[in-house]
């Protein structure tokens, strides 16, 4: 395979597992607000969420754009479960 072909196969890999992490971003954070709108009733008042979280290092590193995008939707996603985790700390039941 030529250089052009291997990055075209590798940009194109990159963008389905940007995709998926998108689809994958999307439902934990439907998932983390019927989390907490269900067990609204029965958890203590806690602090608010801090939206998405972000590595101490984030701008001192550059990546390439289609990892970047990867690498932000698994923030997203962490930053989901991160809320789902905190909710579910607070349970009162």
């Amino acid at each position: 395979m030529n250089d052009c072909g291997a990055k075209a196969a590798r940009e194109k890999a990159s963008s389905q597992l940007t995709a998926l992490a998108a689809s994958v971003r999307e439902r934990a954070l439907k998932l983390s607000g019927t989390i907490e709108d269900r067990l609204n009733p029965v958890v203590r008042q806690g602090a608010l969420a801090t939206g998405t979280s972000q590595a101490p290092n984030q701008t001192a590193e550059t990546w390439p754009p289609l990892l970047s995008d990867l690498r932000t939707e698994l923030w997203a996603i962490e930053s989901s479960l991160k809320q789902s985790e905190e909710t579910l700390s607070r349970l009162e039941i």
